[in-house]
């Protein structure tokens, strides 16, 4: 698979929470009386296509290969781990807490999960090779196009 492509894939699976709170922001607007909402940016499409991605691969993955969907979850703080998140985070004095590495991440949750760092990074490349597929299913990455 396209290193670029994983990398995208990547990068979108950790913001899958943002574009859950996103997308839910456009919803929650669109039942405003005389807001036009003809007029959706193709961002918000993106977004709505990268979800459906990940929420498909994350099925896939509990119905066949549970340990691995945990996995997925656990690293991509799919269902609202902040760790993952470095940027967001700020001490009680409100100073940006030190951003945690990727590689620290793979560590911390190898330990959690008492499976090798080395099964890990495999995995994260079978699940990224899974959400390229999903992504371009539904059209959120189109990798034969220029």
């Amino acid at each position: 698979m396209n290193l670029e492509l994983r990398k995208r894939a990547d990068r979108e699976a950790m913001a899958y929470r943002e574009n859950l709170a996103y997308i839910k922001g456009v919803q929650d607007g669109m039942d405003t009386p005389g807001l036009a909402h003809t007029n959706l940016s193709r961002g918000y499409h993106d977004r709505v296509r990268w979800v459906w991605a990940v929420d498909r691969v994350r099925e896939r993955l509990a119905q066949y290969e549970p340990l691995m969907e945990d996995f997925f979850v656990r690293y991509y703080a799919l269902d609202g781990d902040a760790r993952t998140h470095p940027t967001k985070l700020t001490s009680l004095a409100g100073t940006p807490v030190r951003p945690h590495r990727k590689g620290e991440n793979m560590i911390r949750t190898a330990a959690e999960m008492h499976i090798g760092v080395s099964t890990l990074y495999k995995w994260r490349e079978h699940v990224l090779d899974q959400l390229v597929l999903a992504a371009t299913q539904a059209g959120a990455l189109e990798p034969f196009l220029k």
